[in-house]
């Protein structure tokens, strides 16, 4: 079985991390539209990195939408 994997980049994690300096909370589709250069597939790539990192924090409310900050 082959799985498709998805590479992400210095300037891909670079480019998230600078989207969310304004220390706001973004929701994480408002992410995808701060950060134009990428897909949304690779926003959501470079978040999981950088939650796993410790770097960002995601948290999903009660009305089913995530939120990502720094």
């Amino acid at each position: 079985m082959q799985t498709g994997a998805i590479a992400i980049n210095r300037v891909q994690v670079t480019e998230v991390l600078t989207a969310l300096q304004d220390r706001k909370h973004h929701r994480l589709d408002e992410l995808v539209d701060l950060c134009p250069n990428q897909t949304r597939q690779q926003v959501e790539t470079a978040v999981d990195f950088l939650i796993q990192s410790g770097q960002i924090c995601m948290a999903l409310d009660a009305e089913g939408t995530y939120w990502v900050w720094d």
